[in-house]
């Protein structure tokens, strides 16, 4: 049987791998059904359509006569046009590290000759953290037909596609994080950006002064580098979503350390930043995946709400209304007494006009909608010197101080995900005690303005999620005997 719920429309497979490969760093347009304005839908329907339409010829248009194609991230963020949004586009720097990544939508895996990644992957492996009885399972489709029925019901392998499982059963491996400790939160976050029409998303949410929590895909960023780089510059969260956007249990295990290892180096080329974070296609992760990721310094974020607007037409084959419920039911659930992260895609125009519709009545019945590194207090969510609000400081309107500006450029540099472990691990060990300590502080006075105020929702945060370094710090334990194989 196929588990996972979500295999038709959010799968980025492969498609036009021999021709993606020459325009890495350009903005490829894909196959499939087009916009009004001649621009692809949706660009993931090749795996709905099935292998036939994968390798089916990909179509350059092109740019309004009166449009220059774009050479920076300003220029591009100021592109209202669909047509010239999804045009290629040539940036020589990020065209010059084509040779060092693998060939963009095809499954990753470590390229002959990469003697840093290598060093990383040695490394990983000498530290023991990979739990040695977690096998792949399936198919990077999705298809889990030879493999349940002889899995072990008990889920000794904490595979999320299974059951959910999101506390890991082996030793050294983060707990998932899964929601916003804060009561009446929003967790708001997008997955399998960045999208060429992503402006009518970005535009909305800076007009709303509005953060988000933004998956990335490597060969999405390698694609549309420009894009990539507006989303840190807005000052939103950037975390991993995989090189090819596939079901991460079936890959073996140099394929799921290059699937995360490279789209990572993709962010720090293209964007000067060293993630710390990562989401899995679908959710698909086990305690095998997990550890390789946890060797990256990557902490695994899942949902608790999934808004399922990849299914919506004409990508998909599910009506407006139909999302609109979704949406309905989520915001429903708001609780008083804890947050939750929520599930949506920057996948299409249609997916996130369904999501601005949707904004006025989420605000309206929670009291907060923040993204993932406020609701868990993490400051200092890369390893460059870049600074994010709290949660405290997000609500009352803090930013993000230290991004790069408009003038952002690629650049081939060193990606050291052990490094950004270890050198974390200490801080966000520090933060979460004094992350704890204020919100526990917070919270008591919080309970007892509640108590003279009739009616009043209470807004206290959970010790253990008072900061996102809790699930790192367990990572950068390991981290340091990492270091030492290095």
């Amino acid at each position: 049987m196929r588990l996972a719920p979500r295999l038709l429309g959010a799968a980025v497979l492969l498609g036009c791998a021999a021709s993606a490969a020459a325009h890495v760093g350009h903005g490829v347009p894909r196959a499939g059904r087009s916009s009004a304005a001649g621009v692809p839908l949706d660009l993931y329907e090749r795996h709905a359509a099935g292998s036939a339409v994968r390798h089916a010829k990909v179509a350059r248009r092109r740019r309004s006569p009166a449009a220059t194609a774009p050479t920076s991230e300003a220029q591009e963020a100021a592109i209202t046009d669909e047509t010239d949004a999804c045009t290629p586009y040539s940036i020589p720097e990020v065209s010059a590290l084509e040779g060092t990544f693998p060939t963009v939508w095809e499954i990753a895996d470590i390229l002959p000759g990469d003697v840093q990644a290598q060093g990383v992957w040695s490394a990983i492996q000498k530290s023991g953290i990979i739990p040695k009885s977690v096998k792949p399972k399936g198919t990077p489709d999705g298809d889990f037909d030879s493999f349940t029925p002889t899995y072990d019901q008990s889920n000794p392998d904490c595979w999320w596609t299974y059951e959910h499982c999101d506390v890991p059963k082996h030793p050294g491996i983060p707990d998932d994080i899964v929601g916003c400790p804060e009561p009446s939160t929003y967790g708001l976050t997008f997955d399998d950006g960045p999208n060429c029409t992503q402006q009518v998303l970005y535009d909305y949410l800076r007009d709303q002064k509005q953060k988000a929590t933004m998956f990335y895909i490597g060969s999405n960023v390698m694609d549309w580098p420009l894009q990539a780089q507006r989303g840190l510059v807005d000052g939103h969260d950037i975390c991993v979503h995989t090189w090819s956007h596939r079901y991460m249990t079936s890959l073996n295990d140099t394929q799921v350390f290059a699937e995360l290892y490279y789209t990572a180096k993709a962010i720090k080329d293209v964007m000067g930043i060293t993630v710390q974070c990562w989401r899995p296609p679908f959710g698909d992760v086990d305690d095998r995946v997990r550890a390789i990721a946890t060797g990256l310094g990557l902490a695994t974020i899942i949902w608790t709400d999934d808004t399922d607007d990849w299914q919506m037409k004409p990508a998909g084959k599910k009506s407006q209304k139909a999302i609109d419920r979704n949406y309905a039911a989520i915001i429903a659930g708001e609780n008083s007494q804890k947050g939750n992260i929520v599930l949506a895609h920057e996948l299409n125009n249609g997916t996130m006009h369904e999501f601005i519709s949707q904004y006025p009545n989420i605000k309206a019945r929670f009291d907060h909608v923040v993204p993932v590194f406020s609701c868990m207090n993490n400051t200092k969510p890369y390893l460059e010197d870049i600074t994010y609000p709290s949660f405290e400081e997000y609500i009352a309107g803090g930013v993000a101080s230290g991004l790069p500006g408009p003038d952002i450029k690629a650049v081939s540099t060193t990606y050291a995900p052990v490094l950004a472990q270890a050198t974390s691990a200490a801080s966000q060990q520090s933060a979460g005690a004094a992350g704890a300590t204020k919100q526990n502080s917070t919270a008591a006075g919080k309970q007892s303005d509640q108590s003279a105020a009739d009616g009043q929702k209470k807004s206290s945060a959970s010790p253990a999620y008072s900061a996102f370094g809790a699930a790192m710090a367990v990572a950068g334990c390991g981290a340091v005997a990492l270091m030492a194989t290095l």
